[in-house]
C-alpha cells in the first residue's frame, strides 16, 4: 500500500493565491530590474511584459497587477508584506553575529598555518618541498576566500529580498492611501 504525503500548505502559500502574489515569480521580475542575479531556469519564464529596464515600469506593472483591489484587502495585503520582512530580520541578524565569529576563526587558524610554514621554511628544503608548500598554501587560500563569500553571500540575498518586500509594500501603501 502506497502512503501519500500531504504537502502542508504554509500561511505564505495560502495567502499568496488570495493576494494573487507568487513570490518567487515577483522576486525574480524584481531582480532582473535590479540587474540581481536570475537563475537560467527561472529566467525562461519571464516574458517581455515583466522584463523591466525602470523602476517607474515595474511600479506600473504591480499598480495595474492590484487596481482592483479594494482598500481593506490591500492594508491585508500590506500587513502581509510586513509579516514577509519580520521574517527576514531574525536570519539576518544571525548572520551578522555569526559572520564574526566564523571570520575571526577562519582568519586566526589561517595565520597560525602560516607561522608554521614560515618556521618550517626557515630552515633549508628541497625545491619540491618549497613547491608543493606554495600549492597547499594556495589551495588553503582559496578555501578561506570560498569560506568568506560563502558566509557573506546569505546576507546579500536577505538584503535584496528585503528591499524588494520593502519596494512592494511602499507601493501597496500608496494605493491605500490613493483610495
Amino acid at each position: 500500500m502506497k502512503i501519500r504525503k500531504r504537502k502542508k500548505q504554509s500561511i505564505d502559500d495560502i495567502r499568496g493565491k488570495v493576494f494573487d502574489f507568487d513570490f518567487q515569480k515577483e522576486k525574480d521580475i524584481y531582480d532582473y530590474l535590479c540587474f540581481g542575479k536570475v537563475k537560467r531556469k527561472r529566467k525562461k519564464y519571464l516574458n517581455e511584459n515583466t522584463k523591466f529596464y525602470y523602476y517607474r515600469d515595474w511600479k506600473l506593472y504591480v499598480l495595474n497587477k492590484y487596481i482592483n483591489y479594494e482598500e481593506e484587502k490591500l492594508m491585508e495585503f500590506s500587513r502581509y508584506l510586513n509579516l514577509l520582512i519580520r521574517k527576514i530580520k531574525p536570519g539576518k541578524a544571525y548572520w551578522n553575529i555569526s559572520i564574526s565569529v566564523y571570520l575571526t576563526l577562519i582568519l586566526t587558524e589561517t595565520l597560525d598555518w602560516i607561522k608554521e610554514i614560515q618556521n618550517t621554511m626557515a630552515e633549508p628544503v628541497s625545491i619540491e618541498i618549497y613547491i608543493a608548500v606554495s600549492i597547499i598554501g594556495l589551495g588553503a587560500f582559496a578555501f578561506v576566500f570560498y569560506m568568506i563569500y560563502s558566509l557573506v553571500t546569505p546576507i546579500w540575498k536577505d538584503s535584496n529580498t528585503e528591499n524588494f518586500l520593502k519596494d512592494y509594500k511602499e507601493i501597496i501603501d500608496e494605493m491605500m492611501k490613493e483610495k
